[in-house]
């Protein structure tokens, strides 16, 4: 699977709420950084999503810029008659999602 599908098959998984697609895109020593969570295993990520899963929202990508090892997208995720603008850049090593850092504006979660 080329950088960017993986990038965009994530999208999918997490906006389908598809936890068990995600798993298997990440590498195991995963490094996440988010506005509100940060996680240093696939396993611990995965163990959050379970606790408080996504829910099944719609998505529209916006953009999508690559180089070798990383891919940003760019997207807006719309639920609920809300839309809130995301970004996130993955840095893909041997196949596998190794690094993910999310942008959001999280005062509507605070």
């Amino acid at each position: 699977m080329q950088n960017r599908d993986l990038a965009l098959k994530f999208v999918q998984c997490f906006c389908d709420g598809d936890i068990d697609g995600i798993k298997h895109l990440l590498a195991p020593d995963l490094r996440f950084r988010g506005p509100l969570l940060a996680f240093d295993s696939a396993a611990d990520y995965c163990d959050a999503l379970q606790k408080d899963p996504p829910e099944q929202c719609n998505y529209r990508i916006l953009s999508l810029t690559e180089g070798e090892e990383q891919v940003a997208v760019f997207y807006e995720l719309n639920k609920d008659g809300h839309t809130l603008p995301i970004a996130q850049l993955f840095t893909i090593r041997d196949g596998l999602i190794a690094e993910i850092l999310l942008i959001f504006d999280s005062s509507d979660f605070k």
